[in-house]
C-alpha cells in the first residue's frame, strides 16, 4: 500500500516476502541513490530478529502493523511477541518517527519518542489522546483517526484534514492497514488527497483476500498467502458478512508450539458461531478445527479426496474461502477450482 502511495517517487520497496535476514540486505542492496524512498518490510519468527534487521536498516520512520499470534512457537507469550515488534523503534534515528497502532494494548512499552498514533475514534478519543500526549511529554505526538462508514468507505481525519475513502479491498482489517500506510505517507509531507486518490486504485495483491469468480456464480475468495490465528479471524469475520452459502478450506496454521492445537479448534469454534455453512480442511492440526465445527465439518487426508468432494459438493451461489500458512500450500486448489468447469 506504502509503495503505490509513493509509486509517483523513485523508490525501492521489498518484494513478496522478502523481510529476512536474507529479503532485508538484498532490499537495501537494490537501493541506489537516485531513490526517494526506501521501504523495508522486518519479519520474525525468532527472538532478536527484528534487533539485527532494524540495526541494518536505520530506519528514519518505523511502523508495527499490529501485535497477534504468529510465530507463538518461538515466542511463547503475545508479551514476548510484543516486545519483539516494538523493538524496532529501539534503533529509530535520533528524530525518528514512530508509526503505533492505538488499537494495540502492548503500546505503553514504547519509550518515549516523536509518535505518531493511528486507530478507530473511538480508541483514540480526547482523554485517550491526553494520556498519550502527557506520557510523551517533550516530543511531538499526532493522531490519524480512522471512522468506518460501511463495509468499504471509511474517513480519515488528521490535524483537521478529513477525507472519505472507498477501498477495494476486501476485509475491516484493511482498515488499519490503510490508516497505517496512510500515518507514513502523512509524515512524509504526502498530502491526504493524493493518498486517498491512491489507496482508492490500490488493488488486493496475490492471495490476500484476492477474489474469483467461476461457473454457476461461485466465488473463491483466496487468502492462501499465509495464516494464523488473528487473520483467520479477520478473514471469517469478511465471509460472515457475504450473502450465499459460506465454506471454509482450511490448511495447518503453522508455528503455533504447544498452542496449535487450541488455536485450529478456536478457528472452528469461531467459524461455527458465524454461521458458515460447511468447513473442510486438510493438515495434522486443521482436522481439529473441522471437528469442533460439528456435522457439517469434513477433514481430508490427501489432496485427491478433497479435490473430488469440491467438484461434487460445491453449489451455485457459494462463496468459498481457501485459507492456510504458506507451508499448506492451498493454492493448489486455488488453480484447480479456477480450471474447473461446472457447467
Amino acid at each position: 500500500m506504502l509503495s503505490h502511495i509513493l509509486s509517483d517517487h523513485k523508490i525501492t520497496y521489498t518484494k513478496e516476502n522478502f523481510n529476512n535476514q536474507i529479503g532485508v540486505p538484498l532490499t537495501l542492496l537494490s537501493a541506489t541513490n537516485d531513490d526517494d524512498y526506501v521501504i523495508v518490510e522486518a519479519g520474525t519468527n525468532s527472538p532478536g530478529e527484528i534487533e539485527s534487521l532494524v540495526k541494518l536498516i536505520k530506519p528514519d520512520i518505523a511502523a508495527v502493523t499490529n501485535v497477534g499470534y504468529a510465530h507463538l512457537e518461538s515466542f511463547k507469550t503475545l508479551d514476548k511477541i510484543a516486545k519483539e515488534k516494538y523493538s524496532i523503534f529501539n534503533y529509530l534515528k535520533k528524530n525518528g518517527l514512530a508509526i503505533i497502532n492505538a488499537e494495540d494494548k502492548y503500546i505503553g512499552i514504547i519509550k518515549k519518542r516523536k509518535k505518531l498514533f493511528f486507530g478507530y475514534k473511538n480508541h483514540i478519543g480526547f482523554f485517550s489522546k491526553f494520556s498519550k500526549v502527557l506520557k510523551n511529554l517533550f516530543y511531538k505526538t499526532n493522531f490519524l483517526i480512522i471512522e468506518k462508514i460501511n463495509n468499504n468507505i471509511f474517513i480519515i481525519n488528521y490535524k483537521k484534514e478529513e477525507v472519505c475513502i472507498k477501498l477495494n479491498l476486501k476485509g475491516d482489517h484493511n482498515f488499519l492497514n490503510v490508516s497505517c500506510a496512510a500515518s507514513i505517507a502523512i509524515s512524509l509531507g504526502i498530502k491526504i488527497n493524493i493518498i486517498k486518490q491512491k489507496i482508492e486504485t490500490f488493488e488486493a495483491v496475490k492471495s490476500r483476500l484476492k477474489l474469483h469468480k467461476i461457473d454457476n456464480n461461485i466465488i473463491i475468495i483466496d487468502d492462501c498467502y499465509n495464516a494464523n490465528p488473528n487473520s483467520f479471524f479477520a478473514a471469517l469475520d469478511y465471509l460472515s458478512g457475504l450473502d450465499g452459502l459460506k465454506i471454509v478450506l482450511m490448511g495447518d496454521m503453522a508455528e503455533l508450539g504447544k498452542d496449535s492445537v487450541y488455536f485450529h479448534v478456536k478457528v472452528g469454534e469461531y467459524a461455527k458461531k458465524l454461521g458458515i455453512h460447511k468447513f473442510l480442511s486438510i493438515g495434522e492440526n486443521s482436522k481439529f478445527a473441522s471437528l469442533v465445527f460439528g456435522n457439517q465439518g469434513y477433514h481430508f487426508d490427501d489432496e485427491e479426496n478433497l479435490k473430488f468432494f469440491l467438484t461434487n459438493n460445491i453449489k451455485s451461489s457459494t462463496f468459498l474461502l481457501i485459507k492456510g500458512s504458506r507451508s499448506a500450500k492451498l493454492e493448489k486448489f486455488v488453480e484447480f477450482l479456477k480450471t474447473w468447469s461446472y457447467s
